[in-house]
């Protein structure tokens, strides 16, 4: 792994596990970009849809819990794991999809700021 640039990544640390980030992109800082990149627009789909008050709410949850995932997105995660508890329990979800969305609202924000900011 290139050290230097997965550094460009750093302001994403608090949002991102970039040590799985990189694990999972084999160090290629250019796959990690396009990776990035890929989450961050699914994600603000998913969540500025109504995907996740649809009848098929738990599916994009899953969605999305799985890109989160894949990436390290911590913060992402942990809401999408928060949503789909209260999604089983048969709860009101307004809380939980609350913080999802201010969740990858930060996520996608810092993303997109790094992405734009920083060239591999």
């Amino acid at each position: 792994m290139d050290q230097a640039s997965f550094s460009t990544l750093s302001p994403l640390s608090r949002l991102v596990d970039l040590d799985y980030l990189a694990a999972v992109t084999g160090g290629d800082i250019v796959l990690a970009r396009e990776v990035l990149a890929l989450f961050s627009a699914q994600a603000r789909a998913l969540s500025a849809t109504g995907a996740l008050l649809s009848p098929q709410a738990g599916v994009e949850a899953h969605k999305l819990k799985g890109s989160a995932g894949a990436i390290g997105a911590v913060a992402v995660l942990e809401a999408v794991r928060r949503l789909e508890e209260v999604m089983g329990e048969g709860r009101d979800r307004a809380a939980a999809l609350s913080a999802l969305r201010a969740a990858v609202v930060d996520a996608c924000g810092a993303i997109d700021r790094v992405l734009s900011s920083s060239s591999p």
